[in-house]
């Protein structure tokens, strides 16, 4: 489950732009279930010890809160998370970011 918390990583991008997102997790979380947070369209794929997430065609309605996350065990064992701010600008530079962390 998702929930507030502080934010590793502050994300800008331009409207109608995209981005890639790596989200690095564990090694020990290989074999692990790995999502995202946030009713987006938005694709994944594995790739050793992250994964990459691709979001098209941003939206100023896609600003917001979102969580890379790593399913580590059942309802009395809270996921691996990392939250992300994404905001969607017009007319602006193109795609920033500062910051990661390690699931």
């Amino acid at each position: 489950m998702c929930e507030t918390g502080s934010v590793s990583r502050l994300l800008t991008v331009r409207t109608g732009g995209s981005l890639i997102i790596p989200c690095y997790y564990d090694k020990a979380y290989a074999e692990y279930k790995k999502y995202w947070c946030f009713d987006a369209t938005a694709s994944y794929s594995s790739y050793q010890s992250f994964f990459t997430l691709t979001m098209r065609n941003l939206q100023h309605e896609d600003t917001g809160a979102y969580w890379c996350a790593v399913e580590v065990g059942g309802i009395f064992v809270k996921d691996a998370l990392e939250q992300l701010q994404i905001k969607v600008q017009s007319g602006m530079r193109p795609v920033s970011h500062s910051n990661q962390i390690l699931l």
